[in-house]
């Protein structure tokens, strides 16, 4: 789990490690009903979009032994549709409020620079990603930052907004002050990342 103090007030900043650990523990606690019914839902979205098996309602064959048994999927398509309307690539244009020679060209240069940055960050596959998403899940959250490496702003869509927990400052969703980001790996995969720890079944001896 990772705890995200950028939204936070510099009080936050401030606190030492164990400290931020803490709050975060206390803020996943305060939560865990709310997202767990919350996640319950976005399950529920995602089996009528993408049923196990491809059957959406599978207690039908118990509730009705021996009589026959169809599903069809019609939310699929209605995401898809959706979702590859809406990520259409828009035509961005910069124009200048005064139309001098110098304007123009300064606005130009903005222009190909912002359609440089979202080429660079793949925006025709993370927009796609992120209408799909929305059609599913209701919602869907972006991760703006700096690409160190590239030195640029870059763009991450979170594919499962359950993993995210969000502390609004104000009721209308404008303020954030805190954001929880969580999800889980495997234990190969825990120790592939963290070669310093053994991770054995309960009960088995290390």
């Amino acid at each position: 789990m990772s705890y995200d103090t950028s939204t936070n007030s510099g009080l936050d900043i401030a606190l030492d490690e164990a400290e931020v650990t803490a709050q975060a523990l206390a803020r996943y606690r305060e939560t865990d009903s709310y997202y767990a019914n919350l996640r319950s839902r976005y399950e529920r979205n995602h089996h009528y979009y993408r049923p196990v098996d491809g059957d959406q309602w599978p207690q039908d064959k118990a509730l009705r032994p021996g009589m026959i048994h169809v599903t069809a999927n019609i939310i699929a398509p209605a995401v898809e549709t959706e979702s590859r309307l809406e990520s259409l690539l828009p035509r961005i244009t910069n124009t200048p409020d005064v139309l001098t020679e110098e304007l123009r060209k300064r606005a130009e240069a903005a222009e190909k620079l912002m359609y440089r940055f979202l080429e660079l960050s793949g925006w025709d596959i993370w927009l796609a990603d992120a209408c799909k998403i929305k059609a599913i899940y209701g919602k869907t959250v972006w991760k703006v930052f700096w690409n160190k490496e590239d030195d640029r702003p870059d763009v991450v869509v979170l594919e499962n907004p359950a993993n995210l927990r969000i502390g609004w400052g104000s009721n209308d969703f404008r303020v954030m002050d805190w954001t929880l980001y969580e999800y889980s790996i495997s234990p190969i995969e825990a120790m592939r990342r963290f070669p310093e720890i053994t991770i054995v079944p309960s009960g088995a001896v290390a």
